[in-house]
């Protein structure tokens, strides 16, 4: 039983090790998902809107469509839109 403790220990310390890193990932995740919230209710809203109005064109049509989006999406950014 002891030399199983003493094979396990460098094992379980590394586990311990990673966790710890873990810790640090997950509060930043978190802290990076808190700033984003705030714009949760327009990003559905606006989502909704473009599933809505794309949904009556057929596939080739929605497709002309959005291969305009990324430079719709670069100028959205340079002038905000407040609700």
């Amino acid at each position: 039983m002891k030399i199983d403790c003493v094979c396990l220990l460098p094992v379980l310390m590394q586990l311990i090790g990673g966790l710890s890193d873990e810790k640090v990932r997950w509060h930043e995740s978190v802290l990076a998902m808190d700033g984003q919230i705030v714009n949760i209710v327009g990003d559905v809203m606006i989502s909704s809107g473009v599933i809505a109005y794309l949904g009556t064109f057929t596939v080739s049509i929605r497709y002309k469509i959005n291969s305009g989006a990324p430079a719709a999406r670069r100028a959205a950014k340079r002038s905000p839109i407040l609700i």
